[in-house]
């Protein structure tokens, strides 16, 4: 697990003191973070187009309506692109505004900035971000180490010794045991067969003994796994009722 952060300030010198803070902070929890500093909040599109921002530092000018309005419109597309991102807004007290309440954020700080006030929103930052970033595995593939979203794995396949992870976007093979995958793996996805792990949220029916999926996919359940695998199907889609 590791942290993005972003800090976007008018004077970059003034950021590298707060871009050290921020460094310190998740290095005494032992937690890797890059920290990147921008000037102006155009240059930040560009980034999170490519690249994760987990936290964005932002300093908030009040020089007129219509920059306020132009700031906050930005950051709403940045978090069309980044829905899990934490807003930390920075501003003067006489400058703070009901504006701000136009968009989510954590916190607000207000200058001159404060260690433990900084420490607090960080920590809130941080606890929201882990709730709501998409949870990610690792998994070697033929070619090379993947991170994979979990919410976009669909099914695996096993072949022998080989398995094929089929996600949204693409099939990985690999070579990891599918009962280490598995364990990686959240309460959706189901060992229905020996050679098969389904996602339960793309199931559309469950009937004689196979899963029949969205896009055309039908998944067999084995006889020995079928008791087992009908009660945890009937129990997860209860669950999802309540």
């Amino acid at each position: 697990m590791s942290f993005s952060v972003c800090i976007c300030k008018r004077q970059t010198l003034d950021a590298h003191p707060l871009a050290d803070f921020v460094t310190t902070y998740f290095e005494n929890q032992e937690i890797p973070v890059c920290v990147n500093i921008f000037h102006g909040i155009k240059n930040i599109s560009i980034f999170a187009e490519k690249k994760t921002i987990d936290i964005l530092l932002i300093d908030l000018y009040f020089v007129s309506k219509e920059i306020v309005t132009e700031t906050i419109t930005f950051i709403k597309h940045l978090l069309e692109l980044q829905p899990h991102m934490q807003i930390i807004f920075m501003t003067k007290p006489e400058k703070y505004t009901s504006e701000l309440y136009h968009i989510s954020h954590a916190y607000c700080l207000l200058y001159p900035l404060c260690n433990e006030n900084l420490s607090d929103a960080l920590s809130i930052a941080e606890k929201n971000v882990l709730q709501k970033r998409p949870k990610t595995i690792l998994v070697k593939s033929l070619r090379a180490v993947m991170r994979i979203h979990i919410d976009d794995i669909l099914y695996v396949e096993k072949d022998k010794r080989k398995i094929t992870i089929h996600t949204k976007k693409e099939d990985i093979d690999s070579y990891m045991p599918i009962e280490t995958l598995l364990e990686k793996l959240d309460n959706r996805f189901l060992h229905c067969h020996k050679s098969f792990i389904v996602n339960m949220e793309t199931v559309e029916k469950f009937e004689r003994r196979r899963f029949y999926c969205q896009n055309d996919v039908v998944i067999p359940i084995s006889q020995l796994r079928y008791s087992q695998t009908k009660e945890d199907f009937l129990s997860y889609t209860m669950l999802k009722k309540v």
